[in-house]
């Protein structure tokens, strides 16, 4: 049991620590595309790690019969087999909806309602924010239709340039943190029965006091 706790609190450290990094220098729109890739591979770290302990949570990995037949007679171990379906099942949920990871529990990481419940707000602005990011990767770093389109409450206007301030993108790095904090209470409490500890529960506090509060919604409501 310790050494599931080792496989999730050392990336959860890597990410909080390296977090910091993003709010200094002037390239606040790079550190705002590199924060949410990195808070993106640390939950698919999660889900991988959940998933090769516990394959029958990813079922069939979002592959078709078909598919995963070839991939069992293709592989040569039982671990080859889980850590490609792992693979597969993270990169299929992430081409979807990356809030219903949260909403839905797509990876099946003992997550329930909790955001549905508690935290439906701050995976509003998460939604708002994986959409910014993908109009600045995808459209020249201007607002597009499907930005508009997903986020109909914004001041943005089509073709605007968008500008990602330091107040902005310190609302974001720090709201990535706290979410991911969340899931890994989530993993740690109802998969692993484990017990929250040190750094974790230090930014799940200041998760819960911050939404509480609005501080995210004050930092990145435009």
């Amino acid at each position: 049991m310790e050494l599931y706790f080792v496989h999730l609190y050392l990336p959860y450290s890597k990410f909080h620590l390296n977090a910091n990094k993003f709010l200094s220098g002037d390239n606040t729109k790079k550190h705002f595309i590199d924060a949410i890739g990195l808070f993106e591979n640390y939950i698919s770290w999660v889900a991988q790690c959940v998933f090769c302990d516990y394959p029958f949570r990813m079922h069939s990995g979002g592959m078709n019969e078909e598919k995963l037949f070839s991939t069992i007679l293709q592989k040569d171990t039982k671990e080859e087999i889980i850590e490609y379906i792992a693979e597969e099942k993270v990169r299929s949920v992430f081409y979807g909806k990356p809030s219903d990871i949260f909403l839905k529990d797509k990876f099946d990481l003992g997550i329930g309602n909790v955001f549905q419940d508690s935290y439906r707000k701050e995976i509003e602005l998460y939604e708002e924010i994986t959409g910014r990011r993908n109009a600045i990767i995808h459209n020249l770093g201007c607002v597009d239709k499907k930005y508009l389109r997903e986020n109909p409450g914004t001041d943005f206007k089509e073709g605007q340039k968008i500008i990602i301030s330091e107040k902005y993108l310190r609302g974001t790095i720090a709201l990535l943190e706290g979410i991911a904090a969340k899931v890994t209470e989530c993993v740690v409490l109802n998969i692993y029965r484990g017990n929250v500890q040190g750094k974790l529960g230090q930014t799940l506090h200041s998760f819960e006091i911050c939404s509480a509060n609005d501080w995210y919604g004050k930092l990145l409501r435009k």
